[in-house]
């Protein structure tokens, strides 16, 4: 490598760059701006190439922003990003590959990027750049600042246009990674991400990562959420994408506390929206998702799944709202081990999806296998409850693995509760 020049890859074209170091390229017009007295002019990366073009779109967190702490630093950020307005052409935030502790929370400006190094050897599940919250029990590494100077839409000064890239974002078991916010009981005013991508990312070790709601919002390439404490995902809002079909993502926690909590690790109230292609490893009490309200939902492509060694005690998937579900192509493993041990008891847990309400709900395309739990034959791979309505559950062709010739069943509490396609080696029964 040349003295004075900086080798970074260029994750759009796949193409790698030189920078010039220490180049000052386009930043004449940042000094006026209002709140920038964290800024230091000389440490914009929208530096000329060796190739001798140049490039307005990053800037250096280490070395833009003054300060002799990471928390001075981003509080210098979050000016700096309040100085912008959502309006200017802003220059999206590379970080270092290393840890960064910090207590100061990053405010969601509207058009805010933060992306991560990617200089570290091959890895698993972590990303070379570590965003470490250091906040106290209940903080919050992302809040929403209230005020978008100049933005017209959303007129609540909700955000929009935020980006967080190939970074891992991690917590302190109390903590949460975005501001939490219960959709089911709290108002959405100033609170909603708009148009928002947060790809390839890891988030580690909060209490939860996003309760809130999303407009146009996306959860894209592969990543990995690990050791939350608490349901990682309550989402309302729509047209969303939690979990896209461009890469495959991973849930688990290994938390003993978290195995007997008895919670999901994606709750939806989501409208015109999709959950896809994430693997969810679930534990004893734990189940997968809960679908409470909402409707036109897609859940397509996902994993429920469970270590041979420690499967799901009960229900994989329960939904008791929504208008408008579709199941497909999911596969449902190590689900309905030991249903009497499982939140609720066996009246609750009556089959590897537990449904007692919503309408025009439909599976067609999921793949259950038996492998690694105790369920029999005879368990139900769905259950519906008698507050569906008449032929509100539509069951269209799907795989039965590990059944060595027997019947799958469904169940239903009622009669015609479930519309079924003819398939010979399925079982219909009512059973209150």
């Amino acid at each position: 490598m040349r003295a004075g020049v900086v080798t970074v890859w260029d994750r759009g074209s796949v193409s790698r760059r030189a920078f010039v170091a220490g180049s000052t390229v386009g930043v004449g017009g940042l000094a006026g701006a209002g709140g920038l007295a964290g800024v230091a002019r000389g440490a914009v990366a929208e530096t000329p190439f060796a190739d001798g073009t140049a490039d307005a779109g990053l800037v250096y967190f280490d070395t833009f922003f003054t300060g002799a702490t990471v928390d001075e630093k981003i509080a210098a950020m979050n000016a700096w990003h309040l100085s912008q307005a959502g309006n200017a052409p802003t220059p999206a935030v590379l970080f270092d590959a290393k840890q960064y502790p910090f207590s100061t929370p990053i405010k969601l400006f509207s058009g805010m990027a933060l992306l991560g190094g990617k200089s570290a050897p091959a890895r698993e599940y972590s990303r070379a750049t570590v965003l470490n919250w250091t906040g106290g029990a209940g903080s919050s590494m992302f809040v929403f600042p209230g005020e978008q100077p100049s933005q017209g839409y959303p007129s609540d000064n909700s955000p929009r246009d935020v980006t967080v890239a190939w970074i891992q974002m991690q917590g302190g078991g109390s903590t949460h990674c975005i501001t939490k916010n219960d959709p089911s009981n709290s108002t959405h005013t100033g609170k909603v991400l708009w148009m928002s991508n947060f790809h390839g990312c890891g988030f580690k070790n909060f209490a939860t990562v996003w309760w809130g709601w999303g407009d146009g919002t996306s959860i894209s390439g592969p990543t990995h959420v690990q050791g939350c404490t608490d349901t990682p995902f309550f989402l309302a809002g729509s047209e969303n994408s939690i979990f896209g079909t461009d890469a495959f993502s991973f849930m688990d926690s290994f938390l003993a506390a978290w195995a007997t909590a008895g919670k999901p690790f994606i709750r939806s109230r989501m409208e015109k929206s999709s959950i896809g292609h994430v693997m969810i490893t679930a534990r004893q009490t734990a189940s997968h998702l809960s679908v409470e309200g909402g409707g036109n939902l897609l859940v397509s492509g996902t994993c429920f799944d469970a270590q041979n060694a420690d499967p799901v005690h009960g229900s994989a998937l329960r939904i008791s709202g929504g208008d408008g579900i579709v199941v497909q192509n999911v596969s449902f493993k190590g689900a309905m081990n030991a249903p009497a041990s499982a939140p609720g008891g066996t009246a609750a847990n009556r089959g590897w999806a537990h449904v007692t309400g919503g309408s025009q709900i439909t599976f067609g395309g999921n793949l259950f296998s038996r492998k690694g739990t105790a369920a029999t034959a005879a368990t139900p791979l769905v259950y519906v409850g008698s507050g569906v309505a008449v032929g509100q559950v539509k069951w269209g062709f799907n795989t039965y693995g590990n059944y060595a010739g027997a019947n799958a069943v469904l169940q239903q509490a009622a009669a015609n509760r479930l519309v079924v396609t003819t398939d010979p080696l399925l079982t219909v029964t009512t059973a209150v």
